[in-house]
């Protein structure tokens, strides 16, 4: 009876305040699946918590939610609450991956110099960081990093550390995609072009377990994405026909098939703006609408100089300005849904 008393006393007792990682952590996974669009007001009174590290992990889980809603703004606003909240935990893994995750968003947005600091930031916070097998890919995000920041001298130095997490096929085509940025950006496009080749030729055998069903690989598709895009802009199209056909008639097997995560938006907006820059360099004026589209579903811009907004948008501009802010102005206005048929519509040549 003494016992049964006791845990009656304990179970009406009120829950211990969420003030360490692991309670605030809890309350938030708990919180999961009361969050519900479209107002998302579970999480959203979680992220104004007075309980900082409870706010700090609801912005983390907000800053998926907003980038699957395709507000990436949204997203990077709540990626910097949780580094802010998050920033005096002491605990490695959880800088890591707070610094790891807000880095990646800040690369596919073209902001080199802010990704560069928190990847420098989850590099310092690593356990060993001079011996430490780098599985997250630390080590290759600064090679972007630097290269969007025109440093191509420091991302070979990165490039060249991170050789050593090489551990299967697939490790060594990002590899070749960085040997080639660095050299486009050191003007020497041949060199870059032919490395970029190499990569997409090494691809077929580093992703034979998924030859079948190209979503299952959408780091395929955007280095192939960027491969046909550095053509474009070199005018070396003859020199990578095929891979522009197969990305044409992979985008068009998405586009056809069923809505499978709100992420694959801007994986079909990488592949439409590869289409729209070959179809600019071939001569076609019309494609500006596809470099509009791809803006409004989002590209990925990790790979710079190639990946380049401005490249893109001045390319535009130069074939056909009117057409291209008359595209601008029309796509702007589209939801989720609607973006994914304009493209179908685009790709299927209705649009």
């Amino acid at each position: 009876m003494t016992v049964l008393r006791q845990l009656v006393t304990l179970r009406r007792l009120p829950p211990a305040p969420p003030d360490t990682l692991l309670r605030a952590t809890a309350v938030a996974l708990s919180a999961i699946p009361e969050m519900l669009p479209p107002d998302y007001e579970v999480l959203r009174r979680l992220c104004r918590s007075e309980q900082p590290l409870v706010a700090g992990i609801a912005d983390c889980v907000a800053s998926y939610v907003w980038e699957n809603e395709h507000d990436i703004d949204r997203a990077l606003a709540s990626a910097r609450r949780m580094i802010t909240a998050l920033g005096s935990v002491a605990n490695p893994s959880m800088q890591v991956m707070c610094h790891a995750r807000l880095s990646d968003m800040c690369l596919q947005t073209e902001q080199g110099e802010a990704a560069y600091g928190h990847l420098k930031a989850a590099l310092k916070a690593l356990p060993r960081p001079d011996d430490e097998h780098d599985a997250i890919g630390i080590r290759r995000g600064l090679v972007l990093a630097c290269l969007q920041r025109s440093d191509p001298d420091e991302a070979e130095y990165w490039l060249r550390q991170a050789e050593g997490d090489d551990t299967s096929p697939n490790d060594a085509i990002p590899g070749l995609a960085g040997r080639a940025e660095i050299a486009l950006a050191r003007g020497l496009t041949e060199v870059g072009l032919g490395l970029w080749r190499s990569a997409v030729e090494q691809m077929p055998v580093a992703d034979s377990t998924h030859s079948d069903d190209p979503w299952l690989a959408p780091w395929a598709l955007e280095l192939q994405s960027a491969a046909v895009t550095a053509h474009a802009h070199a005018g070396r199209l003859e020199l990578l026909a095929e891979p522009v056909d197969r990305l044409r008639q992979r985008l068009h097997t998405l586009l056809s098939g069923p809505s499978r995560t709100p992420r694959e938006l801007p994986v079909f907006g990488t592949v439409l703006h590869a289409l729209g820059m070959a179809g600019l360099a071939s001569g076609d004026a019309s494609a500006v609408r596809m470099i509009a589209l791809a803006e409004r579903l989002r590209v990925l811009r990790e790979f710079q100089p190639t990946m380049s907004a401005a490249r893109a948008r001045q390319a535009a501009e130069d074939s056909d300005r009117a057409a291209y802010t008359a595209a601008v102005s029309q796509y702007a206005a589209l939801g989720r849904d609607e973006l994914r048929n304009a493209a179908r519509a685009l790709v299927s040549g209705r649009g």
